[in-house]
C-alpha cells in the first residue's frame, strides 16, 4: 500500500493550527511541518507537537511560497506527497 506525506508550511497560524493538524494526522504516514522563523504566535510550538520525529523544520519565508514549499517537499520521505 502507497504511503502518504502532509506537508505544511506555516506562519503566525496558532489559531487554526491545531484543529487542521488534527483533522489530518490519523490519514497520513508522516507530517513534515515546517514554519517560518519570524511567525509571532505558537505556531511552532504547536507544530513540534505534531510533527513526525525529525519532520519539523524552521526557515526563512522571504515573501517565496514556492521555495518555502519546495524545502518542505524535499523533506518527505513518503511516496507521495
Amino acid at each position: 500500500m502507497p504511503t502518504i506525506s502532509c506537508v505544511v508550511i506555516a506562519k503566525d497560524e496558532e489559531e487554526t493550527m491545531e484543529q487542521s493538524l488534527l483533522s489530518i494526522r490519523d490519514r497520513v504516514d508522516e507530517l513534515v511541518i515546517g514554519v517560518d522563523r519570524a511567525s509571532k504566535d505558537k505556531t511552532a510550538e504547536i507544530a513540534k507537537r505534531y510533527a513526525s520525529p525529525g519532520k519539523y523544520f524552521e526557515l526563512d519565508f522571504n515573501d517565496d511560497f514556492s521555495g518555502s514549499r519546495n524545502k518542505a517537499i524535499q523533506r518527505a520521505d513518503k511516496d507521495y506527497c
